[in-house]
């Protein structure tokens, strides 16, 4: 309200009540010897007033007002006595009319206000104000508005009806006071809103209610009952108790197992509702605390993503997987992974970014097999993973087995004697495997030279076990290197183990070297001594078998292809021979002309003598293997040496070690595979 004081008034001071910047002010005269100020029911009230010439005499010139009455709700000023407010929704109804016919009334002005204890215009929702224009009801002179109350406060409430004339000349306004009651206070103590808890187990409840009188002496504030349920179900003495020394705390014990209590599990999502009632005539008022929890039966759920069950690893490995819990969520505090023969568990631990990824809900986890806490693991590595959710329940667990291979494929150009053995475990014959292919310490011409090698994979092993994986061959790897000069190595040893593990240069002449699929049949008899049985491996046949024909329509020098004998991945291939044709002569392999790694610029310069040879081909986790190499004795026919013409290999020059201070790779020796 601004006071304004207007100079040439006779006797009189103006006061204009500003109602809001879109609404018109409402003058108010204050007498003075002139003009009048009058109140209707309820406090209504009216205005006289007119701006008067500045320079007049007397007292102001009168005009009749507007007259406002709220009509509903009533006045109440003892809640003992009156009747309050105890609904969460009101209508406020008011009576405008001009005083008489000199004002008209603008019904567009009519502005009903909700006042808080403290008289200002309180907040609503979306923290609106409780501010609305009249609406005409039908009923003559009548306005009304509704309003929610929820937000305002228990306790002293008032409205306000203002109006304006037409010409903005005069207005009136009136405020009735009363009192809303929500009903008790309810505080929930435990559980908190949307908090997880176990499906299994008892629940405990704590909440607190306390009257909210209206004024210090109001005896309809008193608490006359209070409920609680849990997902509809009613919780009664003596389950629900009140506190010996606080009546005002109340207790209780929940068991969502208890048949009595709940005929289903509760779900997911659960509600516990607190209600409690006053004493308020002619109506109680109820309060109501409402509000969800999570019950959750269940623990995280975790699968894994990468490797897959029973896979290889060597060195760095990392294992993905999920961990999800759409009920209480995965308490990451509990998540946690072990390996066999590690003592301590690794937790989860987000500090750790060399350890510990997370994405979501996908997870990653580091670990090197080859480190010293897993240097005691035979062969087989099991990986399990715990986790509870924020309600307490643990996982089933989930385990994930993994086999070491630390061992790279045994690699022979000249392996020993092989027997096959078909799916009745029959013992064949025995032969070599790589069949006319060449042999240590032959004598070769340039070309015409077949070549071929076992590459036989390896895995990890250890007592007790009857089934070994292995990552098994990358067939893209095999390559057949030469070294020309005898005098210098094609291996060497580079862990200082004493035994030759790689090549001695990286830029060796090589051909690259492709598996031979499992192929032909071989001979099988009764022959105990050129085929006899191998106790736990294979018996002897109950009839003779000759093998059908050579490979490649009976071309090749080749009756049969073995494979490898371990079957976890499959048919294995162990055979590689040089650009094996699909079909036809060369379907076991091509012979090498070897002029084209020991000669040079298309002139003969070969060595034309001792050579060196090695595979060298790794498995599919790198580990990396050599063969011993293989030495044969070059006659180069456009090489004429004095003499006999013959070079020094051929005349009893012992060959050379092809190695650099190492011992090569053993020999593969006599075995059973698979035919």
């Amino acid at each position: 309200m601004k006071l304004i004081c207007l100079s040439g008034l006779l006797g009189a001071v103006l006061l204009v009540l500003s109602c809001g910047d879109d609404r018109p002010p409402v003058a108010y005269e204050t007498p003075s010897g002139g003009g009048k100020s009058s109140g209707g029911k309820g406090g209504s009230s009216s205005v006289a007033g007119k701006a008067g010439d500045a320079g007049g005499e007397g007292g102001t010139v009168a005009m009749e007002g507007i007259e406002v009455e709220i009509t509903a709700p009533a006045a109440a000023s003892d809640p003992n006595t009156d009747e309050v407010l105890v609904e969460d929704d009101v209508t406020v109804v008011c009576s405008v009319k001009a005083a008489d016919a000199s004002a008209t009334v603008d019904g567009s002005s009519v502005v009903i206000d909700v006042l808080g204890a403290d008289g200002e215009v309180v907040l609503g929702q979306d923290d609106k104000p409780l501010t609305a224009t009249g609406v005409p009801t039908g009923e003559a002179n009548e306005y009304s508005a509704a309003f929610v109350l929820t937000r305002v406060p228990t306790g002293a409430v008032s409205f306000r009806c203002s109006a304006a004339s037409v010409d903005k000349a005069s207005g009136g306004k009136d405020e009735v006071a009363t009192f809303i009651d929500h009903g008790p206070t309810i505080v929930a103590t435990f559980p908190e809103v949307d908090s997880p808890h176990a499906l299994k187990g008892v629940m405990p409840v704590e909440f607190t209610v306390t009257p909210s009188p209206l004024t210090d002496d109001d005896e309809g504030a008193e608490v006359t009952s209070v409920t609680l349920s849990v997902a509809g179900a009613l919780i009664e003495a003596p389950l629900l108790a009140q506190d010996d020394d606080d009546p005002t705390i109340y207790r209780a014990e929940v068991d969502f197992t208890d048949p009595a209590l709940f005929k289903e599990p509760p779900p997911e999502h659960t509600s516990v509702r607190v209600e409690a009632t006053n004493a308020r005539q002619p109506k109680a008022v109820t309060a109501v605390s409402d509000y969800a929890i999570v019950v959750d039966g269940k623990g995280p759920e975790i699968e894994f993503v990468d490797p897959s069950p029973n896979a290889t690893v060597h060195g760095e490995t990392v294992v993905e997987f999920t961990a999800l819990d759409s009920g209480a969520g995965i308490d990451l505090d509990t998540l946690e992974l072990s390996l066999t023969g590690v003592a301590a568990p690794y937790k989860y631990d987000a500090s750790k970014p060399n350890v510990w990824t997370k994405t979501g809900n996908n997870f990653k986890f580091r670990f090197d097999s080859l480190s010293t806490e897993l240097a005691g693991v035979a062969y087989q590595i099991i990986v399990s993973i715990r986790a509870q959710d924020r309600a307490k329940n643990l996982t089933d667990g989930k385990v994930l087995v993994l086999n070491k291979d630390d061992f790279a494929p045994s690699i022979d150009l000249d392996p020993g004697n092989a027997r096959g053995m078909n799916g009745q475990n029959v013992c064949s014959k025995s032969y070599d495997p790589l069949y006319d292919a060449l042999s240590d310490l032959a004598q070769v011409s340039v070309s015409s030279n077949m070549l071929r090698a076992i590459v036989y994979d390896r895995t990890n092993t250890g007592s007790g076990g009857d089934v070994y994986y292995m990552s098994g061959t990358n067939r893209n790897s095999v390559r057949l290197y030469v070294q020309p000069d005898s005098s210098k190595p094609i291996l060497k040893d580079t862990n200082k183990d004493g035994i030759c593990d790689d090549l001695a240069q990286d830029d060796f002449k090589y051909v690259s070297l492709t598996a031979l699929g499992r192929d032909g049949s071989l001979e099988y008899d009764l022959d105990g001594t050129t085929a006899p049985a191998v106790a736990g491996v294979c018996q002897l046949p109950a009839s003779p078998s000759t093998p059908s024909s050579r490979l490649c329509n009976n071309t090749s020098d080749m009756y049969g292809v073995v494979q490898h004998d371990v079957g976890t991945r499959g048919d294995e291939p162990i055979v590689y021979a040089l650009a094996p044709a699909p079909s036809g002569f060369e379907c076991t392999g091509k012979r090498w002309d070897l002029s084209s790694v020991t000669q040079s610029g298309g002139v003969s310069a070969s060595p034309d003598g001792w050579l060196c040879l090695a595979v060298k081909g790794r498995d599919n986790l790198g580990n990396i293997g050599v063969s011993r190499p293989l030495r044969v004795c070059m006659d180069d026919p456009a090489v004429t040496w004095p003499g006999d013409g013959l070079p020094a290999c051929m005349k009893g020059a012992p060959p050379p070690s092809c190695v650099l201070g190492c011992t090569p790779p053993p020999a593969i020796p006599a075995h059973v595979y698979r035919n």
